[in-house]
């Protein structure tokens, strides 16, 4: 690469950053670093899409790669100093910050990040030094760090939110919307006990503040404390009596305590108040859609889109208004989670059905599955550039029950509609061909991340009784975090995670199992979608698409 090309790239590169363009910005890094290995500023660049992206072992490797390339660059030590601290390597944090600050003393957020790794390591005295200097240095910097949490937050990326306001509140201790927000990015990542802390101060601080008693509500809610939340949310409305956020709060008490007649009526008197709220709109159609209103609920929950927080597929493509295709290629992507996809895949066929080639644009945990799925053309879990100019419209999964004016007896739900590798198959069926008894797989928690893992999940001893039956044997699919849990003693339990690679082995386990106990996650949309015997333990509000008061579901015929 000639160095005017590189130039130009590195330019490019730092506009796609100031603009918020982080997927170009990667891909364009990722290529000068394969280009260029020796270009410093390309590390530098990849070490902040990395830091962007919370991806902070990446972003570590690719800013020690810099520094070590130009080591009189203050800025790659004070970013490799922050994604130290998020991994909570403070002691190397505090080398490479204090050897920014040599460099160049003037940097606020060196400063902000050293007093940080110093409080971290029980240096208070040292800390409150560096927090004073960096506010000397940049007054604002609390109200910065308030709104790079909100914006990491919106974009879901809670972890990187919460490390920026607890910068803030260590910069302004004394402010109130600090601990506010802070107690808003530590109940997404499931701190509640930590984050009732601090709403807890915010109010002490400013008992005026409408935003700080609606925080205390959700985070009261969910401590399973829906008596102090309402008493919150009441504050709340009585301080702002024609806000329409407020309301928005109390109808998501209502549905969170099974009420959903009373949350539809707390989500209208909000829309009275402000017509395009929103959170008001897709809380609506939940309302809606727990009570069995497919058409209603599905045409509000397109309200989603408008959320500043949307993952769409990111690329500037058509959205498929449900029109014949006429031959076209259609990507449909995923736009939430894993059990989303494997449940909304269903409709493919009939996508085809109206003329389109379709792709599926989905993570790679599904990326060996769902080529089975009829109608599907190709399976992409990554999207190059080149790709895109082979696609002529797209749609989210989730979108797709709408645009086919799906209603409670027109739900697609021939099972199965995946199926698994037959060589994964035969491997499994010899795997668990020696156990003669009533072979139960569970999965008792989803994931961590998940806003409502807290009522979803379970713990493993739940399922100690049945055990106890003669005749039954239990298996683990459990995956992630919760698996590496200690086993209560007593429980006999085959693991069979280690020995699922993805999907796809998941799929082949589970036809030679006799039935599938799992909370709300994706294992129990993939034994829907096969068509496996599944039992669905559900919280007391559900999810929407479970519906209220019935043990069926019209998604899946062999769940229960």
């Amino acid at each position: 690469m000639s160095d005017p090309t590189l130039a130009q790239s590195l330019a490019l590169g730092r506009e796609h950053l100031v603009a918020g363009r982080i997927n170009a910005a990667e891909a364009l890094y990722q290529e000068l670093v394969r280009r260029a290995p020796s270009s410093a500023e390309a590390h530098y660049g990849r070490g902040l899409v990395a830091l962007r992206q919370s991806e902070l072992s990446r972003a570590v490797e690719a800013l020690t790669i810099a520094v070590r390339l130009a080591p009189k660059i203050a800025a790659g030590h004070a970013k490799l100093g922050e994604a130290l601290i998020g991994l909570d390597r403070h002691t190397h944090a505090v080398a490479a910050l204090r050897k920014a600050i040599t460099l160049s003393g003037r940097d606020a957020e060196a400063h902000m990040h050293l007093g940080i790794a110093l409080s971290a390591l029980g240096d208070e005295r040292d800390a409150q030094v560096c927090f004073k200097t960096a506010r000397n240095l940049a007054p604002h910097l609390p109200d910065e760090q308030v709104a790079l949490g909100r914006a990491a937050r919106e974009n879901g990326r809670v972890a990187q939110a919460t490390r920026h306001l607890y910068a803030a509140c260590a910069l302004s201790p004394q402010s109130a919307a600090c601990h506010r927000e802070l107690a808003g990015s530590l109940r997404a990542a499931g701190r509640v006990e930590t984050a009732e802390e601090h709403v807890e101060r915010a109010l002490h601080l400013d008992p005026s503040d409408v935003d700080a008693w609606l925080e205390a509500g959700a985070v009261r809610l969910d401590l399973d404390d829906a008596a102090r939340a309402e008493q919150a949310i009441l504050r709340g409305i009585e301080l702002a009596p024609n806000a329409a956020e407020p309301r928005v709060r109390m109808a998501i008490l209502r549905y969170r305590s099974a009420e959903p007649t009373r949350a539809e009526a707390e989500c209208d008197r909000a829309l009275a108040l402000e017509p395009e709220h929103v959170t008001a709109h897709v809380n609506r159609a939940f309302a809606r859609l727990v009570q069995g209103d497919l058409r209603e609920g599905l045409r509000e929950f397109e309200w989603r889109k408008r959320r500043s927080g949307f993952r769409g597929s990111g690329l500037a493509i058509l959205e498929w208004d449900g029109s014949p295709l006429e031959g076209r290629t259609i990507l449909l992507y995923a736009e939430q989670g894993l059990g989303d996809a494997l449940q909304m895949v269903r409709y493919a066929p009939l996508v085809e059905a109206r003329g389109g080639r379709v792709v599926l644009g989905i993570p790679r945990e599904l990326a060996s599955l769902l080529p089975s799925v009829r109608g599907v053309h190709s399976v992409w879990s990554s999207i190059r550039g080149e790709d895109v100019a082979r696609i002529d419209a797209q749609c989210s999964l989730l979108s797709l029950p709408h645009l086919f004016d799906t209603a409670l007896d027109t739900i697609p739900r021939d099972v199965p509609y995946v199926s698994a590798d037959p060589a994964r198959v035969d491997r499994w069926r010899r795997e668990l061909a020696s156990e003669r008894r009533f072979k139960v797989g569970i999965v008792w928690a989803g994931s961590a991340s998940n806003a409502n893992d807290r009522n979803r999940s379970c713990a493993l001893e739940h399922f100690a009784p049945l055990a106890a039956i003669e005749g039954v044997a239990l298996f683990s699919l459990q995956k992630g975090a919760a698996a590496e849990h200690a086993r209560p003693p007593g429980l006999p339990l085959v693991d069979l995670a280690p020995k699922l690679a993805d999907f796809s082995d998941t799929a082949a386990a589970l036809l030679h199992l006799d039935l599938l106990i799992s909370v709300d996650t994706a294992a129990c949309h993939l034994a829907g979608a096969l068509g496996r015997p599944v039992w669905t333990p559900l919280p007391h509000a559900p999810d929407w698409r479970w519906m209220m008061q019935r043990n069926d579901t019209p998604w899946y015929p062999t769940m229960r």
